[in-house]
Parts: C-alpha cells; structure tokens; sequence
C-alpha cells in the first residue's frame, strides 16, 4: 500500500500515470476471482507478488513489468516512460 499512499499521488508520477489505464487486481484474498487474477498476474508478470506493477498492450501482452515497490520516483517515471515509450512502438507498426 505504500506505492498507492505515496508514489500515485505525486504529480510528476500521476502526469505519467495518466498516460494509461490503471486497473487494479486483489489477488490475496481467498476467492474465485482473486485466484483467476492470480492466474493472470502469473501469466503477465511471470511472477505472483505484491505489489507487481505490469504495461499491457491492447491485445494483452506485457509490455513491462515492475516487481516489488520503490521509494525512488525517478525509477518508477522511468518503468512508465518505458512502458509508453513500447506501447507507441506498437502502435507504429
């Protein structure tokens, strides 16, 4: 929770938050659905850990994957910008 508390809301990293569309999956809880967004997270990301932050294109393939949570803003601006910066190569094409 300490990503959602205090990297989302600082500007220079909402300005490129903006740039997506954030969805947001539970997957510690003992349901059925948490365990099918588990299932997605594993095929996604490669890996089920919190938090785990991944760049899907249109057709669903990740684009990039942030594993774990950083106090540095610069390190996490720069998985966005990687993320957008592969999301118009593909668009490109």
């Amino acid at each position: 929770r300490w990503m959602e508390q205090n990297m989302f809301p600082r500007k220079d990293v909402l300005s490129e938050v903006r740039n997506f569309i954030p969805v947001e999956l539970y997957t510690d809880r003992p349901t059925k659905a948490d365990e099918q967004n588990r299932d997605l997270e594993q095929r996604l990301a490669g890996v089920v850990t919190l938090p785990a932050y991944v760049i899907v294109s249109p057709e669903g393939k990740a684009l990039r994957v942030f594993q774990g949570s950083t106090r540095d803003p610069i390190e996490f601006i720069d998985f966005l910008k990687s993320g957008h910066s592969a999301a118009e190569s593909l668009a490109l094409r």
